[in-house]
Parts: structure tokens; C-alpha cells; sequence
């Protein structure tokens, strides 16, 4: 493919610009997941103070039930009281007070056993309180990141698009069949680099040493040479200099 020395210095020239964009891309990129990251984070809160409570609503439950059981005994008490007086044996009467002081030690379990649920009520209702504390001081900040990681998105962008203006710009400058196999080899190397400098005689891109008939053709900038190891395009860094005034 003929290449003039102008037709290179605007291929490397064209190789920095898709670098800038590429690197702008990659800026663009990281912004949805530091998003996603916050939004985690805001998740997180919410879900445990969801948690916290459920966690309260189940003691709460859990309460009701102990103090159901209470009354119940407490009416199995008044029940079994009111009979002693009706009994007309020894056996019956001293039934009826083993049930009235099993009903009574039941009643205690269970005051022993509500007390505690009181107290973890109180030991989830501050967690509760110092999550929702957490969650409406943590939250604004969190949405003031979210709003400053679109605004930087919207500069990289912004950015980007005059990149690629200037990029547009330099493509006529180009062969077309140059461009085609440049674009072929952006798409296939590592970090879009198609070309590669000429270092000591050797491919900038894999440092193999060059064969010196090509390093000559490359001196001569008069078609494309490629490497034989790597086929990136190969240019002087001399030659891409951009020329004194």
C-alpha cells in the first residue's frame, strides 16, 4: 500500500486521537459502576433498617403472644380459685391447687420472659433510630456524589466528542485502504495500538529486531510496511514529527 511520509505523521497523529478517546472511554466507563456502587451502599441501608424493623415487629408479636398466655393463666387461676369451694373431696381440692400453682409459676416463665422481650425491644428500637439517623445524613451525600459523577460523565463526553471531531478530520488525510487495515488491526492489538515505532531497528510494539531492508522502506515512508512478528504498521518517530514552521 503506498503511504507518503504526510499520509504517516497523520496515521500516528490518528493512533493519538483514538488513545485520547479510548482513555476518555475509559473514564466514561468507571461512572456507571462508582453509580452502582453508592446505590449499593444506599441499598444496604435500607435494608437493614428493614430488617431492624422486622426484627422489631417480631418481638412485638412475640410479646402480644406471652401476654395472651398471661391473661389466660391468669383466668385458668380465677377459674380453678372459684372451685375450691365447690369440691367435696381431699383429692379434687388439692388438684385444683397444684393446676392454680403450675397456672402461677407459668405466669412467672412468663413475666421473666416478657421483661427480656422488652428490653430487646429497646436494644432494636435504638438500633432502628441510629440506622434512619444514618440512613437521612448518609443519603443527601450520596446523592450529591451520584449528581457529581453524571456531571463528570457529561465533561468526559463532552471531551470525547471533540476528540472525535478532530479525529473525523484527520481520516481524508489518509489512504482509504490504510485505514481500513489500521481500523482491522486497532480492533485485534492490545490497547488499539495498529502501529509501532522503529526503536534501535527493532518494532516498537513486540521488540523483535526488524529485518534491515524494512527498516530502510520505513525510513523511506514511501508504502505501509507492517512486522513480520506482530503486523502492526510501522513508522520513524522521526517521520511522525509533526514539521518546524
Amino acid at each position: 500500500m503506498p503511504l507518503s511520509k504526510e499520509a504517516a505523521r497523520q496515521l500516528v497523529r490518528l493512533q493519538d486521537q483514538d488513545k485520547a478517546i479510548d482513555a476518555l472511554q475509559a473514564e466514561i466507563d468507571k461512572v456507571p459502576k462508582a453509580i452502582a456502587e453508592i446505590n449499593a451502599r444506599i441499598e444496604g441501608r435500607k435494608s437493614r433498617l428493614h430488617d431492624t424493623k422486622a426484627r422489631a415487629g417480631a418481638i412485638g408479636m412475640k410479646k402480644k403472644e406471652k401476654e395472651a398466655q398471661v391473661t389466660a393463666k391468669e383466668a385458668d387461676i380465677k377459674k380453678h380459685s372459684g372451685q375450691l369451694n365447690t369440691v367435696k373431696t381431699n383429692d379434687a381440692f388439692r388438684a385444683l391447687q397444684t393446676e392454680i400453682e403450675a397456672a402461677k409459676a407459668a405466669i412467672s416463665d412468663l413475666e421473666t420472659e416478657i421483661l427480656t422481650l422488652m428490653d430487646d425491644s429497646e436494644i432494636v428500637a435504638k438500633e432502628e433510630k441510629a440506622i434512619s439517623a444514618e440512613l437521612k445524613a448518609e443519603e443527601g451525600k450520596d446523592r450529591e456524589e451520584i449528581a457529581a459523577f453524571e456531571k463528570d460523565k457529561q465533561n468526559f463526553e463532552a471531551k470525547q466528542n471533540v476528540e472525535r471531531q478532530k479525529r473525523e478530520a484527520l481520516v481524508p488525510t489518509i489512504p482509504e485502504d490504510v485505514m481500513k487495515h489500521y481500523d482491522y488491526l486497532r480492533k485485534r492489538k492490545p490497547g488499539g495500538a495498529a502501529l509501532a515505532p522503529v526503536l534501535k531497528n527493532l518494532c516498537g510494539g513486540c521488540r523483535i529486531a526488524l529485518p534491515p531492508q524494512v527498516v530502510v522502506e520505513v525510513v523511506k515512508a514511501a508504502k505501509l510496511q507492517t512486522c513480520e512478528s506482530c503486523h502492526r504498521i510501522l513508522y520513524m518517530p522521526e517521520n511522525a514529527a509533526t514539521p518546524a514552521a
